[in-house]
């Protein structure tokens, strides 16, 4: 009787905490500017979240921008789907740290228009940094491109659903030279 009820109380466990038998889990990470958005004021927006989907916890870690979504699959797709329209959404601000050299460079040319036109953000340049504010992935773009210019290596990013990250890691298990 009782090593039977803790045996289905650790299968339930299991299941809640790494996903099966129609349960998922899907984690990612959040940018820092819409970790705010996402979360609500007290949280408003994860209780919101948690009462539209009935079933599905979301957690978001304390010291980091990793949120967690357990439930039911169908319900936490439907979820991750509205959490992913609103960090897309999310108004956020970035600043880029200058040297007076760089902050020569960008003065005397049209660089900061161009990426302000290129990503609809809007790029402030001040005494020492530079602030660009818009949308979460325009600003990310953005700030990819003043570094560029500014060191000459352009770092980007690629948003990879759970199944392509599987993918990627089974292709580089197999031929690591395409990386």
């Amino acid at each position: 009787g009782e090593l039977e009820k803790i045996n289905a109380a650790t299968a339930e466990i299991e299941r809640f905490l790494k996903g099966g038998d129609g349960m998922e889990v899907c984690k990612f990470n959040v940018p820092d500017g819409a970790i705010g958005s996402v979360i609500g004021k007290g949280g408003s927006n994860i209780s919101k979240l948690e009462e539209d989907f009935e079933g599905v916890r979301v957690n978001v870690g304390r010291d980091s921008n990793v949120i967690s979504i357990r439930g039911p699959e169908d319900l936490v797709k439907q979820c991750r789907s509205r959490l992913v329209i609103t960090i897309a959404t999310a108004r956020v601000s970035d600043t880029i740290e200058l040297t007076p050299t760089q902050k020569g460079n960008l003065s005397s040319s049209d660089i900061i228009k161009r990426v302000a036109g290129i990503t609809s953000t809007s790029i402030a340049l001040n005494e020492d940094s530079i602030v660009i504010r818009g949308i979460s992935n325009d600003v990310r773009d953005a700030k990819s491109l003043l570094n560029e210019h500014l060191v000459g290596v352009y770092r980007g990013y690629l948003d990879l659903e759970a199944s392509q990250c599987k993918r990627v890691k089974n292709t580089l298990a197999k031929d690591s030279a395409h990386f």
